[in-house]
């Protein structure tokens, strides 16, 4: 005014001159924000205007906050009406620019620029994002701070019978300002727009077209307002889900693919078939196909709401139903069922990628390609998870117009490329090659790539590989150094080309025998490649088949052998192994001969390691003149004496007959069981008419001829004086037999007198039948032997016993021959405890293998099963190398297989269902049922009503507390139930191999159930008050990045 109109005032004057151009009253600001939800709510933009001039945003945001709580209850019949007609009013915005596209998927697309405003909406126009900020690379409390807004909004400002799915207290969750329409749109996104197709943009938008991005993520209409469903707002699942239902997607219809090329553009909407519908409904939960879902929808409903989380009670059934309905022809229904599979696939529900293959595989039959390129334009976290698993799935099932497709608009494949190489498309994986960053080639994937390359022949890539830092000596499990890998192929153009790279030909591949390339090249008697390789400098300093180089080739490749000799002069000089075997093999003479040569320089050990490997090589005559010569058939020096040697060859019998003629000593331990396994009765005869003490070792070699099944072998053992029962062994031989299932066997030794009831051996042993009813296919020999008087009652063994009942529950039996079994012992009284009532495995047992009527009958009162006994199976594990023992009691076991049944049961019992976990991977009942890869709500409910400690401290060791095992699997319900019922967010996790509920949840990838611990208050690590740097990591390394960037803006 002073410099246009050389007019001056005061603040006082204008504000007493103009007070209705200034002031907006309480009642004023009341109606603006309610008139403005409702607008919202209906999908319209809003902005606050007084007079004819815009409202600047923070007064607006502001004197909402604060106006909040005068604000009276309102409703669609019930609204108040503008108090101020013509001076307040809100209005839909002035047209604006068209929309620039751009989009980023980080981490899969490369990262986009945000610009913050200069001015805010209501002082001067600014262009509207499309679909939304890129969630991922900007956290959104920098957009708070470029706003300078800090807001509460109580929802009592809303309609009573809606809510809002913003949490108005964090200020890092979306912003509370986007629900005010385009007057506070978001900063611009520039950057590479994530389409397959040319032209396309995420929704249709032309010039003068406003959105509003807050309708982008919430709908005041489908909102549940009771206090149950608050926990889950701002779901990223219901952020999508809101997206898909604005009219801005009404693009989304589903276009078919044109003339077989991918992702060609259509403008004819195209209506799922019905049974299309079902097809990937099944799929996607695991139903069977015969199961007719229109026939029951109810039960997919029902199994639908265990998995997916409701905006509003209803929602899913209303939704399952629309998509079954034969007689819908609405195109919304290919949107619904992708978006529950961007839900499942964002939570990493979809299995170990079978399930999301099979997605994909039906989007590729059914030609809905087209589709899935707009869906994945779709800026939600929810999305972003949901691409990186279409990645991984194009890239195994191999995929290659799909993965080009998302390879030419920006999507990164840095964390795919071992997938990649696996397709063997050499041409798209040096297209893909040329696009990453050469950081990826360092580490594992570098090493892969290069011995991948190598191996096959693309050698101009292996090559770039080692010119970006990639070692050509580089070692992979199990092959070694690429070098020692083309050997082992016999590859003389890849050995030649490695070597021009400066392979080290002398490199040790430790874990290898041979350990050098040269030893590998000599093990597989290749002479071209070892002269190759000593041409490039190898040393014959390695060991093949333990023995030296040069001394194996002496005996086992002349040539060779030969060849070094000549090339390395010197170093070869004097006796050899093999130059002995030569000589004994030509005759005594010779030998004489070449004794003499080297009169004084021949150890007895090189002797009689010649007779050694004269045996071994079948070399007989060497064999007589090494013999002959005075070598002692024993030898003493050597670890393995030659008639031990003679009885591993395959023609054994004239080298054993030639040593027992010079006196060799039959009596070496273990000798005769040795001789068994040949199944040769006059070799047996010769061993034991020679002197084989019989009972020294008759009866190991009976047992053992007995496990193999040679009769002949067995009757001349027994005919020969060995006892039957074999009194001190581990097992004898009837518990061999039945142990095997053969029921000849077993009554051909009970003819012969073996005891049916002989006791178990004290450690580890088992009676006869103890041993047919663990056995496999042995319950014909476990009746046979009840019929013959075996005794049920018979004590287990004093060290890892087990009784009958026990034996029979860890079977290898079909299922129902031992429940007919289990049932004939249990009526003649078979014992459910042990000797002096100590407890069994027994109620373990029932469980593992589901009887139920078997179960309730251990559970009858007269039989006083001990119900709260802890237990594993610690022979299975160590079967299998495996020390993560998990002890249970039965009511744990029952709860980890989710047998409501069995629970009940057992609480009927008064068993406890707060027993304490077992100290290593332990779990109390209620942990033991949310930590189920599919938890069972209705036992987890039944639990709670019966008492169980929601907040039970965890296992030390692998441990986990209730809501800890709900967060590992996803299951957004549970938590939701856990967490109404006081499960601790925070609760501590166990001391060994622990993680707070939130790590776990990141750590496998559950998104959903991220944002619904940080809506109850998760805070990561409390001890060290790291905050979320723990779950970060653990999805980082999981590539879990949508979890990253979700708990990075927090």
């Amino acid at each position: 005014m002073r410099e246009k109109h050389n007019f001056e005032a005061s603040a006082r004057q204008y504000k007493s001159r103009f007070p209705k151009l200034k002031n907006v009253k309480a009642e004023e600001w009341i109606w603006i924000g309610q008139e403005m939800q409702h607008r919202a709510a209906l999908g319209k933009e809003s902005e606050p205007y007084l007079h004819d001039n815009p409202l600047p945003l923070d007064r607006v945001v502001r004197e909402i906050a604060r106006h909040k709580n005068k604000a009276p209850a309102a409703t669609l019949s019930n609204r108040l009406p503008n108090p101020s007609p013509g001076r307040i009013s809100v209005r839909t915005p002035p047209p604006m620019a068209a929309i620039a596209p751009g989009l980023n998927l980080h981490p899969l697309c490369n990262p986009v620029q945000v610009h913050a405003p200069q001015t805010f909406p209501g002082t001067s126009s600014i262009q509207q994002p499309p679909l939304g900020m890129a969630f991922a690379e900007e956290p959104l409390d920098e957009l708070d701070a470029a706003m300078e807004v800090e807001l509460e909004i109580d929802p009592s400002l809303f309609r009573p019978d809606l809510s809002s799915e913003l949490n108005f207290g964090d200020a890092s969750d979306f912003d509370f300002v986007w629900a005010l329409g385009p007057c506070l749109s978001p900063p611009i996104i520039t950057g590479q727009s994530f389409s397959f197709s040319a032209g396309n943009s995420p929704r249709p938008q032309s010039a003068g077209q406003r959105l509003s991005p807050y309708s982008q993520f919430v709908n005041l209409d489908v909102i549940d307002p009771r206090p149950d469903f608050q926990i889950m707002i701002g779901l990223p699942y219901f952020q999508l889900q809101t997206m898909l239902e604005q009219p801005e997607y009404t693009f989304l219809q589903v276009h078919p693919i044109l003339d077989g090329i991918l992702f060609s553009p259509a403008n004819t909407a195209v209506i799922l078939p019905t049974e299309a519908r079902q097809d990937v409904l099944s799929k996607l939960l695991g139903i069977t196909p015969e199961l007719q879902l229109t026939e029951n929808i109810a039960q997919v409903t029902r199994k639908l709401q265990r998995l997916v989380p409701e905006r509003w009670e209803g929602e899913l059934s209303n939704k399952v139903g629309h998509i079954l309905d034969a007689r819908s022809t609405d195109a919304s229904h290919l949107s619904s069922l992708f978006g529950l599979a961007a839900y499942f696939a964002s939570n990493n529900g979809l299995g170990t990628g079978i399930g999301m293959d099979n997605f994909l595989r039906w989007v590729i039959d059914q030609k809905y390609t087209d589709y899935l390129e707009r869906f994945l334009q779709i800026n939600t976290p929810t999305i972003h998870a949901f691409a990186a698993q279409i990645l991984k799935s194009a890239a195994r099932i191999k995929n290659v117009k799909i993965l080009s497709a998302l390879l030419d608009h920006g999507v990164k494949f840095d964390k795919v490329l071992d997938d990649i190489i696996s397709i063997g498309d050499m041409e798209f994986t040096k297209l893909v090659l040329s696009r990453v960053d050469s950081a990826c080639f360092e580490g594992k994937t570098g090493v892969k790539l290069f011995h991948h390359f190598v191996n096959g022949n693309h050698f101009d890539l292996a090559r770039v590989l080692v010119q970006n830092g990639v070692s050509v000596d580089c070692h992979r499990s199990p092959y070694g150094t690429p070098l020692y890998h083309a050997v082992s192929c016999k590859n003389v153009r890849t050995i030649r080309f490695l070597l021009s790279l400066g392979a080290d030909v002398n490199c040790v591949v430790y874990g290898s025998n041979p350990n050098t390339a040269l030893g590998k090249a000599t093990y597989m008697r290749n002479a071209e490649i070892v002269a190759l390789l000593v041409e490039h400098g190898s040393k014959v300093s390695c060991t093949v088949g333990g023995k030296d180089l040069l001394e194996w080739c002496s005996l086992n490749s002349r040539n060779i052998y030969n060849f070094l000799k000549e090339k390395f002069g010197s170093i070869t000089d004097g006796v050899t192994i093999g130059d002995l075997v030569g000589a004994a093999r030509r005759g005594t003479r010779s030998l004489g001969a070449y004794m003499s040569r080297y009169e004084g320089q021949v150890a007895t050990y090189q002797l009689e390691e010649a007779l050694s490997e004269s045996i071994r090589l079948g070399h007989l005559a060497a064999s007589v003149a090494l013999l002959q010569h005075g070598v002692g058939p024993d030898c003493y020096t050597l670890k393995t004496r030659p008639l031990w040697t003679a009885l591993d060859r395959g023609k054994q019998a004239p080298f054993c007959e030639l040593l027992i003629k010079f006196k060799a000593n039959v009596n070496t331990p273990g000798i005769l069981e040795k001789a068994i396994q040949h199944a040769d009765v006059g070799l047996l005869e010769l061993l034991i008419t020679s002197g084989v003490d019989l009972e020294d070792q008759g009866m190991e070699a009976l047992v053992r001829s007995v496990s193999l099944g040679y009769a002949s072998s067995i009757a001349f053992l027994l005919d020969s004086g060995v006892d039957v029962n074999t009194p001190g062994l581990e097992m004898n031989p009837l518990q061999t037999a039945a142990s095997e299932g053969d029921l000849e066997m077993v009554e051909f030794l009970l003819t012969r007198g073996a005891d049916i009831n002989a006791p178990a051996y004290a450690i580890g042993g088992r009676t006869a039948l103890q041993s047919a009813l663990k056995g496999e296919l042995s319950v014909e020999v476990a009746s046979f032997l009840l019929d013959k008087g075996a005794d049920i009652f018979a004590p287990p063994a004093l060290v890892d016993g087990i009784t009958a009942l026990e034996a029979l529950f860890w079977g290898w039996s079909s299922n129902k021959e031992r429940i007919v079994l289990c049932s004939r012992l249990l009526d003649a009284g078979a014992p459910v405890n042990r000797p002096n009532g100590e407890p069994s495995s027994a109620l373990h047992g029932a469980i593992e293998e589901g009887w139920e009527e078997i179960f309730a009958r251990i559970l009858e009162l007269q039989r006083n099963a001990i119900i709260n006994y802890m237990w594993c199976n610690k022979e299975i594990e160590e079967e299998e190398g495996n020390y993560t023992w998990e002890p249970r009691t039965p009511t744990q076991l029952a709860a980890g297989y989710g047998l409501l049944k069995f629970v009940k049961m057992l609480v009927d019992r008064d068993a406890d269902i707060n027993e304490a976990p077992g100290y290593r991977f332990g779990r109390t009942a209620l942990q033991a049922a949310t930590s189920r890869e599919t938890p069972d709500m209705e036992l987890v409910q039944f639990l709670l009503e019966k008492g169980a400690h929601i907040n039970s401290k965890p296992a030390v060791h692998g441990g986990i507390t209730a809501l800890q095992g709900a967060a590992i699997s996803g299951d957004v319900m549970l938590a939701k139930l856990l967490l109404e019922k006081g499960a601790e967010v925070n609760a501590a996790p166990s001391l060994i191999e622990g993680r707070y509920a939130i790590e776990g949840a990141a750590e496998h990838g559950r998104l959903d159930m991220v944002q619904l611990l940080l809506n109850a208050g998760a805070k990561g690590n409390v001890l060290r008050g790291t905050g979320f740097e723990d779950a970060i990591k653990l999805a980082e390394e999981n590539n879990h990045f949508a979890v990253v960037n979700l708990l990075s803006n927090r």
